[in-house]
């Protein structure tokens, strides 16, 4: 899990993954089926904010730090 408080949540347009990010910078993806979370990815900076794209094929993730970052779904 998160070693600072959640700061945003995110669900996988199918439902099958939930999103998380926090002030420690650090982006967890949650397995619904299996209810564990994934090898974390981190940067620098309080993760700001979560959103899965209308399609459902992009995770978009911003920091305090202005770093963004846009991750693959499929």
């Amino acid at each position: 899990g998160h070693e600072a408080a959640v700061t945003s949540l995110a669900w996988a347009r199918d439902g099958k993954k939930l999103f998380s990010g926090a002030e420690d910078g650090t982006l967890h993806m949650h397995a619904m089926s299996s209810q564990r979370a994934g090898k974390p990815f981190s940067r620098d900076g309080r993760l700001l904010c979560l959103e899965v794209s209308p399609s459902g094929a992009f995770l978009a993730a911003g920091w305090q730090s202005g770093v963004v970052a846009v991750f693959s779904l499929s």
